[in-house]
């Protein structure tokens, strides 16, 4: 099975070092196959025989990197049924910021339980723990109401992985590639 891996803002880690290329070694001793790094944002293709556990894998990777790691997993055929089920809107609108949100601990209610949405400065689409999340962006006034530009202050910030939709669009080309090896 192929997963791809999101660690979790691998710019929190530049205290500890923690490179790339050594994520790549400790899956590679983790027994996972065709490991492929995208860059330096902390996303990894690695393919697998048997299924994995996040939990399993954090810990893993935690105690072989000597550094506390947090990620999101996720078969790369579960990412990209939730791109197909997306609604026409997500990722449309060009003066808009789209984004996937990840949570890495507790659910999508924590999240947004305490939030009003505005459809005129937001939209979210949710499935399981992913969150699809439009922002109006061109229009600074609506940008900066929307909760999307507050999440840096939410409590639960620290259990996210946001990648923008561009970003994302390039990680399903690769996999896409990936998958055919």
């Amino acid at each position: 099975m192929i997963y791809i891996i999101f660690i979790h803002d691998k710019k929190t880690y530049a205290d500890d070092k923690l490179y790339m290329n050594e994520i790549k070694n400790a899956l590679s001793k983790l027994k996972f196959t065709n490991i492929k790094t995208i860059g330096s944002d902390g996303t990894v293709f690695v393919d697998s025989p048997l299924p994995v556990q996040c939990k399993w894998l954090t810990s893993e990777l935690t105690r072989l990197l000597n550094t506390q790691v947090q990620l999101v997993l996720k078969p790369i055929d579960e990412l990209v049924n939730t791109i197909k089920s997306a609604p026409e809107w997500w990722s449309a609108d060009v003066t808009w910021r789209h984004n996937i949100v990840f949570l890495l601990d507790g659910s999508v209610h924590d999240l947004i339980s305490q939030m009003k949405i505005d459809d005129e400065a937001e939209k979210l689409f949710i499935d399981g723990d992913t969150i699809l999340w439009s922002s109006a962006f061109a229009d600074r006034e609506l940008y900066e109401s929307s909760n999307y530009s507050k999440l840096k202050e939410h409590p639960n910030h620290s259990q996210l992985v946001i990648r923008n939709s561009i970003t994302l669009e390039k990680i399903l080309e690769l996999a896409e590639r990936f998958a055919k090896k």
